[in-house]
């Protein structure tokens, strides 16, 4: 099993589903990986004003998730959080969740970066972009 080493940037299904905590701790995943800020303003803002449970999911993910990454070695996995906007998003208002991740997607575009994502739809996206993604399909995952 052949392990990259890459800066991945995740969207909030890979966050909120699991998906790179378990790569993680699969070890299927090496190099940097870049959260957005304003991913966790969003899940915190979720969690506060909307009272909805998958802003508090995203925020205990990316707990364990940090947590995962400061107890692996060094030299193999990285987490950084980073604030920087593609510059046709500078004036943008991020109101939903989906406004998130289309900026992401635009960045691992701009960074030459992997996004992480288990949306068919972002997958798609990604693809007409030319944008690498690591796509997990959850729909076939059966209990």
């Amino acid at each position: 099993m052949e392990v990259l080493r890459e800066i991945y940037i995740p969207d909030s299904t890979a966050i909120v589903r699991g998906i790179l905590r378990r790569k993680i701790k699969q070890r299927r995943i090496a190099g940097k990986i870049v959260i957005h800020t304003l991913l966790v303003e969003m899940f915190e803002r979720m969690t506060r004003e909307e009272n909805r449970v998958i802003g508090t999911i995203g925020l205990t993910e990316l707990e364990r998730i940090c947590s995962l990454i400061n107890k692996s070695e060094k030299d193999n996995l990285s987490i950084e959080f980073t604030r920087e906007i593609p510059s046709n998003y500078r004036l943008y208002r991020f109101e939903r969740v989906e406004d998130v991740d289309k900026m992401l997607r635009e960045l691992a575009s701009e960074w030459n970066a992997v996004l992480i994502t288990c949306d068919p739809t972002q997958k798609l996206a990604c693809k007409a972009m030319g944008v690498e993604v690591l796509f997990e399909d959850i729909r076939k995952k059966r209990l």
